[in-house]
C-alpha cells in the first residue's frame, strides 16, 4: 500500500503531524522538502589564518545573511586550518553580499579570497 510506505515517511520527516496520515495531506510536504533539498549557496574561502576555525567563520560571515553550515578544512595532524573553508548560506542573495563585503580583505598577512562555489 502506498500510503503505508508514505506515511511514515512523512511522519519521520514531519514529527508535528499526527496519525492517521493521509497520502494527499503529505504530498505538498513532501513537495516542500524536495524543494528545500535543493543546492543552496555555498561561499567558497581561501587564504583563511591556521587558527581559523567554525566560529571564526561564523562571526565574519553571519552579518550577511543566515548560515545553515560552515566547514574548516583542517590538517589532521596538526588540526590547524589548512586554508580553506566553506560557507552554505540559506539564500544565494547572502552569499553574494559576503563576496561583496570581504573579498579581498586582509586577515592576518594574507588576502581573504571569497567566491561563490559553482
Amino acid at each position: 500500500n502506498q500510503q503505508q510506505a508514505v506515511g511514515p515517511l512523512c511522519l519521520w520527516l514531519f514529527p508535528q503531524m499526527h496519525l492517521p496520515l493521509t497520502l494527499p495531506a503529505c504530498l505538498p510536504a513532501l513537495r516542500t522538502v524536495a524543494f528545500a533539498a535543493a543546492p543552496c549557496p555555498f561561499s567558497c574561502l581561501q587564504n583563511l589564518p591556521p587558527d581559523a576555525d567554525k566560529l571564526f567563520l561564523y562571526e565574519k560571515f553571519s552579518p550577511f545573511g543566515a548560515i545553515l553550515s560552515v566547514k574548516v578544512l583542517t590538517d589532521p595532524q596538526s588540526g590547524q586550518c589548512r586554508g580553506v573553508g566553506f560557507v552554505n548560506f540559506a539564500e544565494h542573495a547572502s552569499a553574494v553580499r559576503s563576496i561583496q563585503a570581504l573579498h579581498g580583505t586582509k586577515v592576518g598577512d594574507k588576502s581573504m579570497h571569497v567566491s561563490l562555489q559553482t
